[in-house]
């Protein structure tokens, strides 16, 4: 049985002979998806199998390394980017798994995946390396200067001992402090001190759990290479950072396979999810299926000075350390959903 679209009659006539030879993922998905997978119905005479799943699988047939034209595509794509970031630090790396970036943006489908539109292929915004970035350099500072990242039984802790009066976490408190102005001494030194009376609160509560910095001033605040960096790096609302993140975009598709794959999760708590009622057993699997980008794909990456810097040789460290930084995030954090199962993680590519 053949698709049916929404669409004026005439419309639903040419999709029905055409759509089949789009070959732009960004807009199938926008604008060419049938009626039967936008509903999620079951293939008429086949039990136990969805339209949406079917569908989905034979849409990553099209996209396959052995496409010419979207070999070519790939490669006058990454060409140009090239030729955009000639003044930037690149490096590439490779997917150990799947990813998916921008799941969560609206669609017919209820999930979404970051793509070009001109284009169809997938790419990491530069905002979305940006914020990586920061949140790893916001972890390499914290570890040089003592202050503690909490977790498990000190966050639950925080969180309940907070909970009438919210306060920000010592993390959160070292993020606004780095960015101020070292010019600003009486504003620096009064987010110092929240920030030390709410570690020696932590000290008191955890004696031998927790280890942090209890002698931190403005002057060891200054002397430690990852907090200058990072001020520097990212800038605050009053001042622009020093690095550009530019967009990474495929390098390379993966070796005799799609670039991308169909994949599956399957929610076990639908009413708990809908409406907040206690999670049970009695509930439903609710298989929702979704793309993502294939393991093994490459990506190529930038981080860049910002036109304008004064000082360009000193700040040019500060750029290499960002590039640094966002290498090594990719590779222990991951970028996208569903990191925490291993989505979105980075190789280096491997040498020949």
């Amino acid at each position: 049985m053949p698709p049916t679209y929404l669409t004026p009659s005439d419309t639903a006539r040419i999709l029905a002979a055409h759509a089949e030879r789009c070959a732009n993922l960004s807009l199938i998905l926008k604008r060419y998806v049938p009626n039967e997978v936008i509903w999620n119905l079951d293939v008429e005479g086949a039990k136990n199998q969805k339209w949406r799943d079917q569908w989905l699988r034979q849409l990553c047939t099209r996209f396959s390394s052995e496409n010419e034209a979207l070999v070519k595509l790939q490669q006058s794509t990454l060409d140009r980017w090239t030729q955009q970031t000639q003044r930037a630090i690149r490096f590439e790396m490779r997917l150990e798994g799947r990813m998916v970036v921008g799941m969560g943006e609206k669609g017919s489908l209820e999930t979404g995946l970051t793509l070009d539109h001109v284009t169809g292929l997938p790419f990491i915004p530069g905002s979305a390396l940006k914020g990586l970035c920061r949140a790893y350099g916001l972890y390499m500072a914290a570890a040089a200067l003592g202050v503690p990242v909490l977790m498990g039984e000190q966050l639950r802790w925080f969180i309940a001992d907070e909970k009438d009066k919210p306060h920000p976490t010592p993390l959160e408190l070292l993020d606004a402090l780095l960015v101020i102005d070292p010019a600003q001494t009486e504003q620096r030194q009064a987010a110092l001190s929240t920030l030390m009376e709410l570690m020696y609160r932590l000290k008191q509560a955890y004696a031998e759990k927790i280890t942090l910095n209890e002698a931190l001033d403005l002057a060891a605040l200054d002397s430690v290479a990852e907090s200058n960096v990072y001020r520097h790096a990212f800038g605050s609302t009053e001042n622009a950072g020093a690095c550009v993140f530019y967009n990474a975009v495929v390098s390379a598709l993966p070796t005799n396979r799609t670039l991308f794959e169909a994949d599956v999760m399957t929610p076990h708590f639908g009413s708990y999810y809908g409406d907040k009622s206690a999670p049970h057993d009695a509930d439903s699997p609710n298989p929702i299926n979704f793309l993502g980008v294939a393991a093994k794909t490459r990506f190529a990456f930038a981080v860049g000075l910002r036109p304008g810097i004064r000082d360009e040789q000193r700040v040019e460290k500060v750029v290499e350390w960002a590039a640094e930084w966002l290498r090594l995030a990719l590779n222990e954090l991951g970028i996208g959903s569903k990191t925490s199962a291993g989505y979105g993680v980075f190789r280096p590519v491997p040498t020949k």
